[in-house]
């Protein structure tokens, strides 16, 4: 089928509110990279695309904040309406992330882990990022936190700008915050490349954000998403041209970065498409219910895998252990320790907390993934 007939099978001028299944199976393809690369051996990691794992999360994060503060804004002049907008934006986001992340450092805490112990008030505090930036180091079983310091951080300022600045002011933001990335991405390794661990600053990812600000943005708006659709799938072609390109050996500064904006629009492309619901394999490949679930529990997921191997040690005097952390047993284990904790969190926690939403709703906004 051609790629004209596609777009018109597609709900290219619309705002649906409804809750969209495929994104959450998503989400747990997404989390899958991000925890296996950190289970698997160094050699080994390139094979789960993590840094697709990774952007895809802050793309969808801009792309569900955006739509929704853009739509709950409802024209309103008011800036008191606007404060309630904003504050039951945030409470949302409490009630979502911050009673599991709490509770995680709490009991890490009592029972003594030191990554936790050296550094919780830079975690509770959601500044992890910067403690790594600071100690130019990772720091163990809390390494992962610096990712959950930028979503947070994002979370903090954007609402502000989408509810406070004026409309005809969004698109120009987006594409000044895919710009300003670009512009950091490539003159600061040039110029201080003494300075390591850039990845954990949020000046890094605006781009990405900005991505799925805009998609959020003109879905709000039921604006005319061709010209994005277009772009998007074409940024994608190009990233596997560039990748092609690096296999053969050309690479500079300036194709990696071009090469990784190509996949921020790719994953645009594709989250555009989860939204819209895919049909045939795609369809049925994320419409699994195993999949979607994970995608459900990823929050817990990704907070609890880097603390596996403390419960996978407390069995080595009870049973017999390989010693190498890398070994498929010990794999099996980060598994079944992670996969089963973040279901009991979902079950007894995450979703009776989740509730309590009910109490805080956005003016006529309906249920939703997020």
């Amino acid at each position: 089928m051609s790629q004209g007939g596609d777009i018109d099978k597609m709900n290219l001028q619309s705002s649906n509110y409804s809750y969209m299944p495929q994104l959450d199976s998503i989400k747990g393809l997404a989390v899958g990279m991000m925890i296996f690369y950190h289970w698997l051996p160094e050699q080994y990691r390139f094979l789960v695309f993590a840094d697709f794992g990774l952007q895809f999360f802050f793309i969808i994060s801009g792309f569900f904040v955006t739509r929704t503060l853009v739509h709950t804004r409802c024209d309103s002049s008011l800036f008191s309406e606007k404060i309630r907008i904003l504050a039951t934006f945030y409470a949302h986001r409490f009630l979502r992330i911050c009673p599991l992340y709490y509770i995680l450092i709490l009991l890490t805490y009592v029972v003594g882990i030191a990554s936790v112990r050296d550094s919780w008030p830079w975690h509770i505090t959601y500044l992890s990022n910067y403690y790594f930036f600071f100690i130019q180091s990772w720091h163990d079983e809390t390494s992962h936190f610096w990712f959950l310091a930028v979503l947070m951080q994002f979370y903090m300022l954007w609402p502000g700008i989408i509810l406070f600045l004026p409309r005809n002011w969004h698109k120009q933001v987006f594409f000044g915050c895919i710009c300003l990335t670009v512009l950091f991405r490539f003159t600061i390794p040039l110029c201080w490349p003494e300075i390591k661990m850039l990845s954990v600053l949020p000046c890094m990812y605006l781009d990405a954000f900005g991505i799925g600000s805009l998609l959020g943005y003109l879905t709000a708006e039921k604006c005319d998403l061709t010209l994005f659709y277009k772009i998007c799938l074409w940024g994608g072609v190009l990233y596997v041209a560039f990748q092609v390109a690096k296999w053969l050996g050309f690479s500079s500064p300036v194709t990696i970065v071009a090469q990784r904006e190509c996949m921020l629009l790719g994953i645009g492309w594709l989250l555009f498409h989860a939204s819209q619901g895919y049909g045939g394999i795609a369809g049925m490949i994320l419409g699994n219910r195993v999949l979607r679930y994970l995608g459900k529990i990823s929050l817990g997921l990704f907070l609890i895998h880097n603390f596996s191997g403390i419960l996978i040690s407390l069995l080595k005097p009870v049973i017999d252990i390989p010693t190498n952390r890398f070994s498929v047993t010990i794999l099996l284990l980060r598994i079944l320790f992670t996969v089963a904790l973040a279901m009991v969190s979902y079950r007894f926690l995450e979703k009776p907390i989740a509730q309590f939403k009910r109490y805080v709703p956005y003016p006529e906004m309906s249920k939703g993934n997020n």
